[in-house]
């Protein structure tokens, strides 16, 4: 045998050797990493459902035939409460159970962000250090814990950004353009709100089409991307009337959530780790511009392989770039314009799920070494100093306004002192009141009383919503009934000052149909507060 092949036989075996090493180290990261966000996702998933985690309950809690119609009601898909009920229907319903697909998914968002990193050609400590960022990111941790399909959202982000990759890399060919289309249409059909993804992965898609060399271009037919969007849009046909209700139902929510001003600070606050690090990141790479060797190219490649990976990291760059960007700034810009004025966080989740991957994909094109581990210093010790995840290790819980409703204790008081048959009036503060007094119905009606049919029981009481607070517009059906009683419940939630407003209210217009107030008892519970009335018609 010659020397040379002897060389390449060398070099092959030497090269199959180190793929084997790179696979192994991907398996065991993957797995330590899941270990260690499922134990920090699992911490203290028993405290009480918050109003929209009853709203899962109440949903999952219903026959299957009866599944969609409810998610529809809250403006949901019915992709992962599908997923919820079949687990409950074989683990029981309970906090934890409620809560375990968004644990799952958090999970996989953490792991996913390691694997998606390497296979992109980021190396082991840009990886890792991403990935013990999302860790102890605290909007991934708060979704990961909530009964709510967000966390699904974000892990669905990833997988779907995945799938467009892997697209673009085959130009847009049958199968891929097919798998693209189908992920999308069911992610659409777990939020609407993943159309900000759909958008940026387009953009990305023609504008790394348009960087391609002539050579390339025409293995890239634009038909291939046409072919799958209009797949996408044909299977998401079922769920554009529920769209158009999203968008009739914004011009309720304006005035009930903050302004965006606000919100948008605390989202900015939410990413101080990622922004440092990319501010360092970016530092570094100016130093390298601006000093001596700045003539010198960014990035040098010493092997064919170092160039391959380039290749590869270069549309994941794009890709996860316009995801971050896109959804904040298309919000953000309608907002400002007067188009949409509702901006709240949770509609950025998918954005929210790309940060830590363009983070690690731009800091994998860095110009140096030092550069990378400078920023993957700071993105780490960035998320472990930071308050509010280190908080849930002291308190038990994250701080969280959502986290303070004590739903479980209120309705425990009320299913022990209550009579049956008792009239219960529920303020819960849901914005559907308003379109409940335009249209009522009684399939909104139930939807308004979902707290009181969730995962805790009243016990046999008679349910009326009270919407808006309002005690006029309690039907007279009721009134005549209370009439009868001797006493009554109001179920209030909010703030302390809220109950009181309510009540006082309530005890006005009872007195102006002739129903004196002799006596009112007040339990006041987290953000939820118990009012018994005695009546003396």
């Amino acid at each position: 045998m010659r020397h040379a092949d002897l060389l390449n036989s060398g070099s092959e075996v030497q090269s199959d050797l180190q793929n084997s090493r790179n696979r192994l180290g991907l398996l065991w990261g993957s797995l330590a990493l899941a270990a260690i966000a499922l134990v920090l996702r699992a911490w203290g998933l028993d405290h009480s459902l918050w109003l929209d985690e009853l709203h899962t309950a109440w949903v999952v809690r219903g026959p299957w035939s009866e599944l969609i119609n409810r998610c529809q009601l809250g403006n949901h898909g019915p992709v992962y409460f599908a997923a919820v009920k079949c687990l409950t229907d074989a683990w029981g319903l309970g906090e934890t159970s409620l809560r375990a697909v968004s644990v799952a998914a958090g999970v996989g968002v953490v792991v996913g962000v390691f694997v998606l990193l390497r296979v992109w050609g980021a190396g082991w400590g840009v990886a890792t250090a991403a990935a013990v960022a999302c860790l102890w990111d605290p909007q991934l941790q708060w979704f990961a814990q909530e009964a709510r399909p967000y966390a699904a959202l974000q892990l669905g982000t990833l997988i779907h950004m995945a799938l467009t990759h892997w697209a673009i890399r085959r130009r847009w060919s049958w199968w891929p353009g097919v798998l693209w289309a189908i992920a999308g249409a069911t992610l659409l059909a777990t939020h609407l709100v993943f159309v900000q993804v759909l958008v940026a992965e387009v953009v990305a898609a023609l504008l790394i089409a348009q960087k391609l060399p002539p050579s390339h271009t025409s293995r890239f037919p634009s038909w291939g991307l046409s072919r799958a969007v209009a797949l996408l849009a044909l299977m998401s046909v079922p769920w554009w009337p529920l769209a158009t209700q999203v968008v009739q139902h914004r011009q309720m929510w304006q005035g009930v959530f903050p302004p965006w001003p606000q919100v948008f600070q605390k989202m900015l606050g939410g990413a101080v780790p990622w922004i440092v690090a990319l501010a360092a990141g970016g530092a570094a790479w100016a130093l390298v511009r601006l000093g001596p060797n700045s003539r010198l190219p960014v990035f040098q490649f010493n092997s064919i392989r170092a160039i391959k990976a380039q290749a590869v990291a270069w549309p994941g760059v794009v890709l996860a770039t316009c995801t971050l960007a896109l959804g904040p700034v298309a919000a953000w810009g309608l907002t400002v314009l007067g188009w949409a004025n509702v901006f709240f966080p949770r509609y950025l989740t998918p954005a929210h799920a790309a940060v830590a991957l363009a983070w690690g994909a731009w800091c994998s094109r860095l110009p140096s070494r030092k550069a990378q581990a400078l920023a993957c210093a700071t993105a780490v010790l960035g998320a472990l100093m930071w308050w509010p995840t280190s908080k849930m290790f002291l308190t038990g819980r994250l701080d969280r306004w959502h986290f303070s409703e004590d739903w479980a204790s209120a309705l425990a008081h009320l299913q022990r002192h209550a009579q049956p048959n008792q009239v219960v009036l529920l303020a819960p503060g849901l914005v559907e009141e308003r379109l409940y007094l335009r249209r009522p119905s009684l399939p909104l009606k139930r939807y308004l009383l979902f707290p009181l049919h969730g995962l805790y029981d009243p016990g046999p009481v008679l349910a009326e919503p009270l919407p808006l607070g309002q005690a006029r517009f309690i039907p007279a059906s009721t009134w005549r009934h209370l009439r009868r009683q001797r006493e009554c419940w109001l179920v209030v939630r909010g703030t302390p000052n809220r109950a009181t407003q309510i009540h006082n209210n309530f005890v006005r217009e009872a007195t102006r149909r002739n129903i004196n107030i002799s006596r009112s008892q007040k339990w006041q519970f987290s953000r939820i507060t118990l009012w018994r009335i005695n009546l003396n018609p």
